[in-house]
Parts: structure tokens; sequence; C-alpha cells
């Protein structure tokens, strides 16, 4: 997973551009590469509530793999 501690903007799905070419997927790519803040890209499998919670904005779309009590 990548270090997001020092990440101005956590963005958090099941899948991203690399994984499947959708639709939703491609917005979110295109917010990613167009953004002035440091970002991290996250999926959803890979971290828990409370590790998200140190980052200071998350852009949460196409999360059923988030853990269950979201």
């Amino acid at each position: 997973m990548e270090n997001f501690s020092s990440a101005d903007v956590v963005f958090v799905a099941d899948m991203f551009l690399e994984d499947y070419g959708g639709g939703a997927e491609r917005t979110t790519e295109a917010l990613f590469e167009t953004a002035t803040y440091k970002t991290v890209k996250i999926k959803s499998n890979e971290i828990t509530v409370s590790e998200l919670m140190n980052s200071i904005y998350c852009r949460n779309n196409n999360m059923n793999q988030f853990e269950n009590n979201v």
C-alpha cells in the first residue's frame, strides 16, 4: 500500500484505471492527474477507516470492498 500520511488528498476505490477502464475509473484518474495537491491512490480493501482518518480529505467512490462498518 502506498504511504498516505503526507498526502493532502487520498483517493480510495475498489479499482482504478489500471485495473478497469470504466467511466468512474477514468473520471477518478482525470482528477488524480490534474490535482494540484499531493495525492495517493489506495484500493479500498487495503485500508481501514481508522487509517483513513489520518488523511486531510478523501474522495470515496466505487467502494464495495471497504470494511463493513462504514
